[in-house]
This record gives structure tokens, C-alpha cells and sequence, in this order.
């Protein structure tokens, strides 16, 4: 396992971070990313994205730059039945997989739907690899069905 220093960040984007989320969600989903790179290649939609919702990313602290090696998004829903949080884009850089990213991605998580009250957290994957690490986590897989409209 790499001896890492690394920093947690909330919403701490910048337009010289850019080229490092580009690499993550490549390596996340190839077919979304090559849909949507011209609108996730501006920081304007970064922005608003940081506006509506938690982009957590993990830094290293030991490389040139402090590179972005983790990230996630963590969206607010409020809704009649309460205050929840949906996770999206969980990616940890293929160089930094089993060193411990994932689990500080995860602890942010929690500590951000704590102090904002949310009942619980949901999130899909198709990824049998990373399903296993939500069930270690504690995610208990439901067996609704997620239905998806493209526009």
C-alpha cells in the first residue's frame, strides 16, 4: 500500500483541476463521458454543480500540483418523506485504488449528511467490483428499478 498524504476537499475546484476530473470520469464511464466531455470541459458547469451539491475530491499532497486521485458527488434531495442524499460519480484513480481514498471519500460523505440531517444516503452502480465494497460499507442493495429517459 503507498504511504500517501493526502487532503479532503469540499466544493475546492478550480479551472487548473479540470484536466484531473476529465482523466477520473474517463476511467469512470467511457460512453457518458465521451456524451457530455464538451459541457464537463467547462468550469462554468462546475460551478454549478458545486452550487447544488458536495463535490468532494482527494487530493495528493506528496505529488507536483496536489492532483486530484478521488471524487464524488453528494446531492441534496428534500422531499415529502425527508432529507436524503443521492451519491454520483465515485471514482478513485486507477494508481490509488486500495489505499484508502475510497474510505476518506466515504467518511466526508457521512460527515456532510450528518450536519445536513439527511436520513439516509442512495446510490447506484453497475460495477460488481465496487458493489461489493458498498455492501462492506453497509448499503443494502433494493430490488426496485432504476428506469432512465434520455433527452
Amino acid at each position: 500500500m503507498k504511504r500517501l498524504k493526502i487532503k479532503v476537499y469540499c466544493n475546492g475546484v478550480k479551472k487548473s483541476d479540470l484536466p484531473q476530473i476529465l482523466n477520473l470520469l474517463g476511467q469512470l464511464s467511457t460512453s457518458t463521458f465521451a456524451k457530455n466531455r464538451k459541457i464537463i470541459q467547462e468550469i462554468s458547469h462546475w460551478r454549478e454543480v458545486m452550487k447544488k451539491s458536495f463535490l468532494i475530491n482527494v487530493r495528493d499532497m506528496k505529488k507536483e500540483g496536489n492532483p486530484i486521485v478521488g471524487m464524488a458527488t453528494l446531492i441534496p434531495h428534500i422531499q415529502s418523506l425527508g432529507r436524503f442524499g443521492n451519491i454520483q460519480d465515485v471514482i478513485v484513480d486507477e494508481q490509488y485504488r486500495g489505499c484508502g481514498v475510497g474510505a476518506m471519500l466515504w467518511k466526508e460523505i457521512v460527515k456532510i449528511s450528518k450536519e445536513n440531517n439527511f436520513s439516509r444516503v442512495d446510490l447506484t452502480s453497475s460495477k460488481p467490483k465496487a458493489q461489493k465494497w458498498y455492501k462492506k460499507l453497509g448499503f443494502e442493495e433494493h430490488k426496485t428499478k432504476f428506469f432512465r429517459k434520455n433527452l
